[in-house]
Order: C-alpha cells, then structure tokens, then sequence
C-alpha cells in the first residue's frame, strides 16, 4: 500500500514539473523519468505474477493437487467396488456349492 501511495505522489509531482518544463529538453527528460517509473513498475508486477504463479499455495498448484487426489481417491473406491464385488461372487459361489463340494473337502 506504502508503494501505490508513493507512485500517487510521484505522478503528482511529475505533473506539476510537466507545467514548468522549459523546452522540449526538460519535457523530453520528465518523460524519461515517467516511463523508467513505469517500467519499473511493470517488473515490479511481473515479479509478484511470478511469485504467485510458481508458488505451492497458488490457486492453480492447490486445483491439480486436488485433481490428482481426487484421482487416486476414484481409483481406491473403484478397488474397493472390485474387491466387494469379487467377494460377494465369491460368497455366493461358496453358498450355492457349499453343500456339496466345499464339504466334502473339510
């Protein structure tokens, strides 16, 4: 906040010298002070966009943890269903042969 406040009172005072400038000299280096200022700005944003791009925490880095933990949570349950699946197959396998072949085993 410290620095959009100082940016404000730098482009005010920047328009107050524009209104004294004498000659297209001075014009032309009050002008070179505003675009080196813009300029900096600009890096300035780029750096932040970085930071918040790269960083672990960005909304886009938390969306794909998310997916892919999403992912392996669908292929657990699918394995699970399987396994449930196989089972209960299994369970009725045993209850429809139990009374003959399963016995005769024990």
């Amino acid at each position: 906040m410290n620095r959009l406040k100082r940016d404000y009172e730098f482009a005010k005072d920047l328009e107050l010298k524009i209104g004294l400038s004498s000659g297209i000299h001075e014009a032309m280096q009050i002008l070179n002070v505003q675009i080196n200022r813009i300029i900096t700005q600009n890096a300035d944003l780029l750096r932040t966009l970085n930071v918040s791009i790269n960083n672990q925490n960005s909304a886009s880095n938390i969306l794909e943890r998310n997916f892919k933990d999403q992912l392996d949570l669908n292929l657990k349950l699918s394995r699970q269903n399987l396994d449930q699946a196989r089972y209960d197959g299994e369970l009725k396998a045993f209850n429809l042969l139990g009374s003959g072949y399963f016995k005769r085993i024990k």
